[in-house]
């Protein structure tokens, strides 16, 4: 789902009081809590394990004392086919009552990675609402890098350059755009307008580099060149 649309639902209350927030795209997970928290006044979760239901249940009939909404975070629950399998019990648990959530309560949960279509994500998506981030394509990650650098100069091409560099497309990556921002910080600190393609060489984390230096000689099939890159890889002691 889109950042902005998934936003502008929790801005106009669209969502139900059970929510599963999913997906490869850590960062805007996070955020995502976050405006959570924001949008109801709360400090903080009430944070349990799947299968701590009696605490889940205590909890979620607790009246909020100082917050709009109760707000109960099951964090990093493993919902692929294995996972709904180990969790059989604590899910049977659950299921009944995500119907008589009260008003007053939220109950979120939070998956990293692939989600099993099983009848508990059939269930969450009958009576809560199921919200998904995928990572960025191409397009969208040149916007987001365009956007994230407002105010500095930053042609297309070193925007690609860039993207390659980050290896976030890379298939079967475990690159995030929190590790895309941690890079592009370092071009926000620079005290000038305009960035360059050496400032994208000099600034750019060197062991991701390399990597995508070491894929792009075996591209173009360079011996030489992959050999080199593979040593360098080696000798940092990197995994």
């Amino acid at each position: 789902m889109d950042f902005s649309l998934a936003k502008q639902k929790l801005d106009n209350n669209l969502l139900s009081n059970l929510i599963l927030i999913h997906g490869e795209e850590k960062f805007y997970i996070e955020k995502y809590l976050s405006l959570i928290k924001e949008r109801y006044n709360a400090q903080s979760f009430d944070e349990y394990e799947l299968s701590d239901f009696e605490k889940i249940y205590s909890s979620s009939e607790t009246i909020p004392m100082f917050s709009d909404k109760r707000l109960i975070l099951i964090d990093d629950v493993d919902l692929t086919k294995t996972g709904i399998s180990k969790n059989k019990e604590s899910i049977d648990n659950l299921l009944p009552y995500i119907k008589d959530i009260p008003e007053y309560t939220l109950i979120i949960m939070t998956s990293y990675g692939n989600v099993f279509k099983s009848k508990f994500l059939k269930e969450i998506i009958n009576y809560g609402s199921d919200i998904e981030f995928n990572k960025l394509n191409r397009n969208q990650l040149k916007a987001y890098i365009i956007n994230y650098l407002k105010g500095k100069k930053i042609n297309n091409n070193i925007v690609n350059i860039f993207i390659e560099y980050s290896l976030y497309l890379i298939k079967n990556s475990e690159k995030t755009l929190i590790d895309v921002n941690n890079e592009l910080d370092k071009f926000i600190n620079l005290e000038k307008d305009e960035i360059t393609e050496h400032d994208l060489n000099s600034l750019i984390n060197q062991y991701d580099k390399n990597i995508f230096d070491l894929t792009d000689s075996i591209a173009s099939k360079d011996l030489s060149k992959t050999i080199y890159y593979l040593n360098l890889l080696i000798n940092d002691t990197s995994d």
